[in-house]
């Protein structure tokens, strides 16, 4: 990944006339002191005007360029982040399959990549940059010491930075690879970190969990923490003995330096210069500055594996073959469809066949767990079955290319139980541009909202359309969950007007009062009638007048005919619409 290489050009530049600089006051001071003897033996002299003129002027570049290096390592920073966010995330959305996202070793290396319990990558460029106008700062210094004085000396300065600096860096690499080993540790840590800044923040005030919940992140934060906190206590000593040893080696080449003037066997200005370096060699050692470095680093290499981790844990199955435009044209067809999660031992949905027409409006009903939201997965080509096939017009999901999977599930406007509630005006959640949606032709907004009982909720917004559905925007609002809902509808069937031609809707009603869910059941075969759909819901007034309607139970179809039908079978569909009805009724 190359990011902004204009950018760390000039930061590199600024890098090396920063460390001449710096490097030409050390000289400049040996130089104004190495004068001063003869002006005060004979007063001010020109040489004195002069090197006391290009002392100034270096110190002051010495000063000026630095800012302007730190302005771009800050600047190529927030570039580093955007482009490394931009690339986690597409690597994240690039399967067309959902199982990545609900496997624990692929959630570790995100969490690694986008650097979310520790140093990121961001952090690492950023130091590095540090670090390298550490290391020409130590170049330079070492160099002056050994033209103006011994190379040998020059060797050992630098060879006891280092040693230093290595030894402190490998500890921090030890701190590192703890903590980074406890990455599930980290992630339990801040999802109850964050549960009590997001929407549970109400629930958890009402039940009085909010003790409950510090205490639980600080557990877990500590849990995670433990280990790390280990290698610290077990590596503080010696750590504090190797720096007393380098500092016993620069105290060591200052008194031989000053030992070596006394004899006159260097001169004052020498002697000034080399102290300097000697003293900015001793004050560079900067450990945290290689392990942030390296943390970065190894952030990324989580990042570059990431593709292949995803490929090989979740492979995405496919082919060449395409749908047809527009498809279904014909049917939807499940043939002996078995899945299973990965990693679980039973499956959700055993030998199911089942065919939707297209046109149709199909209901699918049954109790908790039975199979339905899977089933939607499986039909959006989000899971492919772990045996059997799906088919659409005769092709197999399983054997489309992923350009077509994509292609396929942008042809399915859904609506699930967890749907999108995006912090943006009202006119962007519904009109999405992927989908071929445009915020403002407000003509198609109307159309959607009106089909979707929309229209008031969207007129008693305090802008309309423009409002933004988050109250933590200036001039913001929230919605309720029925009202939200609402949304969601008017956002799949604006789809289902631009490029949609599958309508999926999971439980509909669920969040809707009484006479938002009557004029949803009085509307249900208008909203259905362009399109091939499948409703989900448990509520049986909702899809008593679909085209047909499905029973699910242990992960088969065991019932399918219209509502009349149903009832005169007088089997599980029956049966449960009465209990239904009774509950009502009473």
């Amino acid at each position: 990944m190359r990011v902004a290489p204009g950018a760390t050009a000039v930061n590199l530049l600024w890098s090396v006339v920063t460390t001449a600089a710096q490097t030409g006051v050390l000289v400049a001071t040996g130089r104004l002191v190495g004068a001063l003897p003869d002006a005060v033996r004979h007063g001010w002299t020109a040489r004195v005007t002069a090197d006391l003129a290009v002392l100034v002027a270096l110190f002051t570049v010495s000063q000026v360029v630095p800012v302007l290096w730190e302005h771009g390592r800050y600047h190529l920073k927030n570039v580093v982040k955007t482009a490394v966010s931009a690339d986690v995330s597409d690597r994240m959305l690039a399967p067309a399959g959902v199982a990545h996202l609900e496997d624990p070793a692929v959630q570790d290396e995100y969490t690694r990549a986008a650097g979310f319990i520790g140093y990121t990558i961001r952090d690492g460029a950023n130091q590095a940059q540090r670090m390298l106008q550490n290391r020409l700062s130590a170049l330079a210094a070492a160099a002056l010491i050994g033209v103006l004085f011994h190379w040998w000396l020059a060797v050992l300065a630098l060879a006891a930075l280092w040693a230093t600096e290595s030894y402190h860096a490998r500890i921090l690499y030890r701190e590192d690879d703890t903590w980074h080993g406890e990455s599930e540790h980290h992630r339990d840590a801040e999802y109850h970190f964050g549960l009590g800044m997001g929407p549970a923040a109400k629930e958890l005030r009402v039940f009085g969990l909010g003790r409950w919940l510090t205490d639980r992140y600080d557990d877990r934060w500590t849990t995670a923490s433990a280990p790390m906190n280990a290698v610290r206590r077990a590596t503080a000593a010696r750590g504090a003995l190797v720096s007393t040893c380098g500092l016993a080696v620069f105290g060591a080449a200052i008194w031989f330096t000053a030992a070596a003037a006394a004899d006159g066997a260097l001169p004052l200005a020498a002697t000034t210069s080399v102290v300097g370096a000697l003293l900015r060699l001793a004050t560079d050692v900067s450990g945290y500055v290689v392990s942030v470095t390296r943390r970065g680093s190894v952030c990324l290499r989580a990042l570059r594996r990431l593709p292949g981790m995803i490929a090989e844990r979740a492979p995405e199955r496919g082919g060449t073959a395409a749908l047809p435009d527009g498809a279904p044209h014909h049917e939807i067809r499940f043939e002996k469809v078995s899945f299973r999660y990965p990693g679980q031992r039973r499956d959700i949905l055993r030998d199911l066949d089942l065919t939707i027409r297209a046109g149709e409006a199909l209901a699918l009903v049954g109790v908790n767990g039975a199979g339905k939201s899977t089933l939607v997965k499986l039909l959006t080509a989000a899971h492919l079955p772990t045996s059997g096939r799906i088919l659409v017009d005769g092709v197999s999901l399983a054997d489309l290319s992923p350009q077509a999977r994509a292609a396929w599930q942008r042809r399915a406007s859904t609506i699930t139980q967890d749907f999108l509630r995006l912090p943006l005006s009202a006119a962007e959640n519904v009109a999405l541009r992927e989908v071929g949606g445009d915020p403002a032709d407000r003509a198609a907004l109307d159309d959607a909202a009106e089909r979707a009982g929309a229209a008031d909720l969207v007129a008693r917004l305090p802008h309309g359309w423009d409002t933004v559905l988050d109250k933590a925007h200036a001039n913001g609002t929230d919605l309720s969950g029925g009202e939200w809902q609402r949304i969601a509808l008017a956002r799949a069937l604006h789809a289902t007007a631009h490029s949609s031609g599958v309508l999926i809707l999971d439980e509909p009603a669920a969040a809707l009062d009484v006479r938002a869910e009557a004029a949803l059941v009085e509307r249900y075969l208008e909203l259905t009638s362009r399109v091939t759909s499948l409703i989900i819901s448990h509520r049986f007034s909702v899809v008593r007048d679909a085209d047909r309607i499905v029973v699910l139970e242990g992960g088969r179809v065991t019932e399918h005919g219209t509502h009349a039908q149903l009832l005169a079978t007088d089997g599980k569909y029956a049966t449960m619409f009465r209990t239904q009805a009774d509950r009502y009724a009473a």
